[in-house]
């Protein structure tokens, strides 16, 4: 006697007593999980379930019911009044203690044209390398092409191309062939990786007269801790005194820059120009763990606006890694990375996370 049975036959009648007990979204096979399924994990209550990664039908991978790409991480930049789109933009500045990052594409969108030609483009600087450094791109965006149209670039290489790598405290800028007329709602994203556990918050000034103490980043996941903070400038202070950027926690209502330190001792501002810092964080565990809606705001001291000769853009990385319950501590525009920088100046975090695996994504951790 022969039994003939598909293994797809098979598959089904093995699961159906599992489905018919823990319904459809359980569903898994011997070689990994089905697609369209998400693993869900109960709340502390054991009242409810809630998604934490899957697949849909589409083959997207969903992570917190979200759609995800787990390899790669958006560093953007977005400028929407016109009178604020300068013709260099220094963005994101790399941690010193990151995997060296490659950037894998880069898209330019923007809902009011130049309304004459005008090009852009994005660059790398190394360490004490002014704006421009090397082109990421082969060609450029047109700025006065159809408004509300997202355009892709071409990158500069294949994988492993110097000016697609990013190394520590090196930085990337946008670079606009000429002074801007009608352009506005710009906005720019570069995708690198690895950066997998990280998130990007970023600050990052033009004017001089914009650099003021302000807030930069929302905190939404619980138990997330700062981990590392870079700072970079395209032009010191030129202040009499001394000048400095420094990153605080806010809680509840404080206002900007009113809760506490993450840094051991604000940094001066006064430095050698387009060069990375990396200042220490503060040894208070404690300080350097956030709660849901805790703030990040940049604190600037001893200047009165305009300051002369300083520019900033600054902006933040933050890392998200899923640790135990005790998160381990760890002109031109100036960057920060929470790492801080002067004339422009961008500035990037990193965060930990609370718990489980790192993820790229700001969703909640379980």
């Amino acid at each position: 006697m022969a039994l003939n049975v598909s293994s797809a036959s098979m598959t089904s009648r093995i699961r159906a007593p599992f489905l018919a007990l823990l319904g459809s979204r359980f569903r898994f096979r011997q070689d990994g999980w089905d697609n369209d399924y998400q693993q869900c994990s109960f709340n502390q209550a054991g009242t409810d379930q809630f998604p934490v990664a899957g697949t849909d039908a589409l083959n997207n991978v969903l992570i917190g019911g979200a759609k995800a790409n787990p390899f790669e991480t958006p560093i953007r930049l977005m400028l929407s009044a016109n009178s604020k789109i300068g013709q260099t933009t220094s963005f994101f500045v790399n941690a010193n203690d990151a995997t060296p990052l490659e950037v894998t594409r880069i898209d330019c969108i923007f809902g009011t044209a130049d309304g004459a030609a005008n090009t852009g483009y994005v660059s790398k600087e190394q360490q004490g390398q002014a704006a421009p450094g090397a082109t990421c791109m082969t060609g450029t965006f047109d700025l006065n092409a159809t408004a509300n149209t997202a355009q892709a670039g071409v990158l500069a290489g294949v994988r492993g191309t110097p000016s697609l790598v990013l190394g520590p405290g090196e930085q990337l800028t946008f670079n606009i062939a000429s002074a801007v007329t009608s352009l506005a709602s710009l906005s720019v994203t570069v995708w690198v990786r690895p950066h997998t556990g990280t998130n990007i918050a970023q600050y990052f000034r033009m004017a001089n007269g914009d650099i003021a103490t302000g807030t930069f980043f929302l905190n939404l996941i619980p138990g997330t801790t700062v981990r590392a903070v870079s700072m970079r400038w395209s032009a010191a202070a030129t202040n009499a005194g001394t000048v400095t950027a420094d990153v605080f926690k806010d809680t509840s209502t404080n206002a900007p820059g009113a809760g506490t330190s993450i840094l051991a001792a604000a940094q001066s501002v006064k430095g050698t120009a387009n060069t990375t810092v990396f200042p220490a964080l503060s040894a208070t565990a404690a300080t350097l763990r956030m709660a849901e809606k805790d703030r990040l705001a940049v604190k600037m001291t001893g200047r009165s606006p305009p300051s002369r000769g300083l520019r900033l853009p600054y902006s933040s990385m933050l890392d998200r890694r899923t640790t135990s319950r005790s998160p381990s501590p760890s002109g031109t525009p100036k960057q920060q990375i929470a790492r801080c920088s002067s004339r422009t100046r961008t500035t990037s975090l990193r965060m930990l996370g609370k718990h489980g695996p790192p993820l790229p994504l700001p969703i909640r951790n379980c």
